[in-house]
């Protein structure tokens, strides 16, 4: 948030903008700093990492290793904590239904054989919820 001197302002004319764009940026700006206060930047920085791992999961000619998927599937686990705390701060109302897929999926220790179909779709409710923050997303 940028703080203008009263002097400025009046230099102004004391005009502001109404567009809806203009506040629509201004509210995106104050939710992502809410964001950064309420959980702090490295949680941000480190959801921002979440896209390597899901490109890994969710391209369609990778193939990865039983040793690859087993430690992603473990910072999927990591990552989900985080970010189920983000998540309040950016979606409304709450998405109650998606969470709980997440923290099923988190839960979750398969077989070596059903790992892959795992991660699969543990990538896939990571990227429902990132779509549902829209914008907001890490």
């Amino acid at each position: 948030m940028v703080a203008v001197a009263s002097e400025a302002f009046a230099a102004l004319g004391g005009r502001c903008s109404t567009s809806e764009a203009t506040v629509a940026a201004v509210l995106t700006g104050l939710r992502r700093s809410a964001l950064r206060d309420a959980v702090g930047e490295d949680l941000y920085d480190d959801l921002g990492s979440l896209y390597g791992e899901l490109n890994i999961v969710l391209d369609e000619y990778a193939r990865p290793t039983a040793d690859e998927i087993g430690s992603i599937a473990e910072q999927f686990r990591r990552r989900t904590t985080q970010l189920a705390k983000a998540v309040p701060h950016l979606i409304r109302p709450y998405p109650d239904d998606e969470i709980r897929r997440l923290i099923d999926l988190r839960s979750e220790r398969p077989a070596a054989e059903h790992a892959y179909r795992h991660a699969l779709r543990f990538a896939m409710a990571i990227v429902e919820l990132l779509d549902l923050m829209g914008d907001d997303a890490p």
